[in-house]
């Protein structure tokens, strides 16, 4: 008669993965397949590098706009002359940020990004499971445009969605002078499965 020992392998397989598959189902970190518990491992989000950005001020009609998801940058020479239009180029290029600086007053604007106010100076506080988790961000819907200030906000650190989908934390760390602008840093939450 063969007989199975309640410590070999395969018991305690079967004993945990039940378990393993219930608390994930319930984790806020993501959903996976029941009775797959070779791949029930929690995901737990992390941030990507910092990055530190100088936005320009717009002179004349010529504005430089970044892209938060790519850190790339696109420049127009007519923005802001036909909204319509101007909103079409962004959302095409897939840009999100400018930085404004008017009468000594200085402004992040955000093109059709979510983004709510954190605690001030939160930069190094904050965790990337507590922006994914953000019930007010993932709740908001984006505007064509959102202005941004510590002057207006009471803070200098914001949380953030992109219309692709990526989270982040931002800071507005001031105005600057060469070139005539806003500087800022933010982390973009990692991908899943991108190290």
């Amino acid at each position: 008669m063969n007989t199975i020992s309640p410590n070999s392998p395969s018991i305690r397989r079967s004993i945990a993965c039940p378990i393993a598959t219930m608390l994930l189902v319930a984790s806020s970190t993501g959903w996976h397949e029941p009775g797959n518990c070779s791949a029930a491992q929690p995901r737990i989000p992390a941030f990507g590098p910092p990055t530190q950005a100088t936005l320009k001020a717009p002179r004349r009609r010529t504005a430089e706009l970044l892209d938060l998801d790519t850190g790339a940058r696109a420049t127009s020479t007519n923005f802001g002359e036909n909204d319509r239009e101007t909103h079409a180029w962004v959302r095409t290029n897939k840009l999100d940020l400018l930085g404004v600086v008017e009468k000594g007053h200085m402004a992040v604007l955000c093109m059709d990004l979510a983004v709510v106010p954190a605690r001030s100076n939160h930069w190094d506080k904050v965790a990337a499971s507590e922006i994914v988790t953000n019930w007010s961000l993932g709740q908001q819907e984006p505007n064509k445009i959102t202005a941004i200030s510590p002057a207006t906000e009471q803070t200098d650190t914001f949380f953030f969605r992109t219309r692709e989908g990526g989270h982040g934390v931002l800071q507005i760390l001031g105005q600057s002078d060469d070139p005539v602008g806003v500087r800022v840093r933010y982390r973009l939450v990692k991908q899943s499965g991108v190290k």
